[in-house]
């Protein structure tokens, strides 16, 4: 149970929306309905509370630093000064923003410290398929309002919007790929439920049913997940056979596109070809990338790529450039992760990042070959949502797998400089 809710935590804020339709709930925004806001605080301090009474009563059992305990602290502390002595306005939507981190994120960097000082990361592993489970069923209940409505709005079925929907069904997608992949493997990381044979028929059919809603969704973003989370699962799982793999499974997808749109079936063929246009709308009929087509990201960027130039060596502030994208673009954040970190702190800020990005990578490629293949799923999703949408300081999972990371390697380090040799 425990495990669920760290896993839940993880992942609330993207699943929320596509989740409630499961149990009968239908949630059509904070003016109508507190649960949202309940839903994530309340499962947020339970998990917090958990670590703390761990840490309290079991702390011998514990290995490696706590310093990233002490992360979020820093972060407000950074905060403050630049409150202090900065241009923040204490109203601004800086404000707001370090409000979320605690509300939404702080709670990936207890978990990840956790996670690696107790060795627990089984914990989240062993839940992300009834995660999954649970998110498909709601998705499924969601899809025929997907159809009935011209517009996918933020209410649909409470089963939220294209990009919900669309990056919900990837996740799932990511999460059955892998456990469909473990059958003969080491299954250490999953309930022996999950490693029977009367499991799999399931898996599978809800891994395809993902794929299809992911698509029919009409989230860019989600499409782009979906091919990471297959390309990741096939390099890890059938690196000899990868581009074979690969030919098969684009063999398989476009008889199965034209299967689906040519045969109509319940207006099937309708909602299928309605969500590929949207999804894929951003390429272009020549093949190149038509930003015209990303939801005005390419206005977004525009303004983003002038204010980085006007300012390329210190940037405008860690917090400060939140209000600067208010004021020029008319959001608190630019929707990339490189541009934000131009932004707040210009080439020295984004190249210290990048360092810790990159080692960040290289150390859960090491985790995956060891076995954690289930980080796969948890990984992608923050790295690519970043790069289209939101803002690092409002994504638990991009924190919990920078601090997972980087705790339980050290605290490992000769088993996996031991791995990373062969």
């Amino acid at each position: 149970m425990i495990g669920f809710l760290l896993t839940f935590c993880l992942y609330v804020t993207t699943v929320f929306l596509a989740i409630i339709p499961a149990f009968g709930i239908s949630y059509t925004g904070a003016e109508e309905s507190p649960i949202y806001v309940l839903t994530v605080l309340g499962t947020n301090a339970l998990a917090i509370c958990y670590v703390v009474c761990q840490e309290l009563f079991h702390h011998k059992q514990a290995k490696g630093s706590i310093g990233f305990y002490l992360l979020p602290l820093l972060i407000l502390f950074l905060y403050v000064i630049e409150l202090a002595f900065g241009n923040l306005d204490d109203s601004s939507s800086t404000s707001k923003l370090i409000r979320y981190f605690f509300a939404y994120s702080a709670s990936g960097i207890i978990i990840g410290t956790y996670c690696y000082r107790f060795d627990r990361f089984d914990l989240i592993a062993k839940n992300l398929e009834p995660l999954a489970i649970i998110c498909s069923i709601g998705l499924i209940i969601s899809l025929p309002s997907m159809y009935v409505e011209d517009e996918m709005s933020s209410t649909i079925g409470g089963g939220g919007g294209h990009q919900t929907i669309s990056y919900v069904a990837a996740i799932c997608f990511g999460i059955f790929s892998i456990g469909l992949r473990l059958k003969n493997m080491d299954r250490k990381y999953s309930y022996k439920l999950f490693a029977s044979s009367y499991y799999r028929p399931i898996a599978l059919a809800l891994m395809i049913a993902n794929a299809v809603i992911c698509i029919v969704g009409g989230g860019r973003g989600g499409a782009i997940l979906l091919i990471v989370n297959t390309l990741a699962t096939l390099f890890y799982f059938s690196k000899e056979k990868f581009w074979r793999t690969i030919l098969s499974i684009a063999a398989g997808g476009a008889v199965f596109y034209f299967a689906v749109t040519n045969v109509s079936s319940w207006g099937v063929d309708e909602m299928f070809r309605r969500g590929a246009e949207r999804a894929f709308a951003f390429i272009g009929a020549d093949g190149k990338i038509d930003m015209s087509e990303t939801s005005e990201r390419d206005k977004v960027y525009a303004i983003a790529g002038e204010l980085i130039g006007s300012k390329p060596g210190l940037g405008y502030g860690p917090f400060h450039q939140y209000d600067i994208c208010e004021r020029y673009i008319s959001e608190p954040y630019c929707h990339n992760l490189f541009c934000e970190w131009l932004l707040q702190g210009g080439i020295p800020y984004f190249a210290l990042w990048l360092v810790v990005l990159i080692g960040s990578l290289r150390r859960i490629h090491r985790l995956i070959v060891q076995g954690a293949y289930h980080l796969i799923p948890i990984v992608s999703y923050p790295l690519v949502v970043l790069m289209f949408s939101g803002t690092y300081l409002m994504m638990p999972l991009f924190w919990f797998s920078i601090v997972y990371s980087y705790g339980f390697t050290s605290r490992n380090r000769d088993r996996m400089k031991a791995c990373y040799k062969k």
